[in-house]
């Protein structure tokens, strides 16, 4: 059975927790931990949040190279506009 893990802030990723992926809070710091162990944990796709995937970038690019699986960014409820008005 192919695993899911959806990386970045709590907000964004409820729903997909709802629908059975493994999901992990993580931010700059140790994003590429949480992403790491993803990769070691057998895991086929890696869901990571906008900004994370952004800040991590180069990083990423280099899992990328050595992964079999699915690194893809996921939209994040920081950068969804807001709704004003009135």
């Amino acid at each position: 059975m192919n695993k899911i893990a959806a990386i970045g802030d709590r907000e964004s990723l409820f729903a997909y927790e709802i629908i059975g992926a493994d999901v992990y809070t993580a931010d700059e710091s140790n994003g590429r931990q949480i992403i790491n162990f993803a990769v070691k944990s057998n895991y086929s796709v890696i869901l990571v949040t906008e900004p994370l995937y952004e800040k991590l970038s180069g990083f990423i690019s280099d899992i990328k190279l050595r992964f079999n699986g699915s690194v893809t960014a996921i939209p994040s409820i920081s950068k969804i506009p807001v709704n004003t008005y009135a």
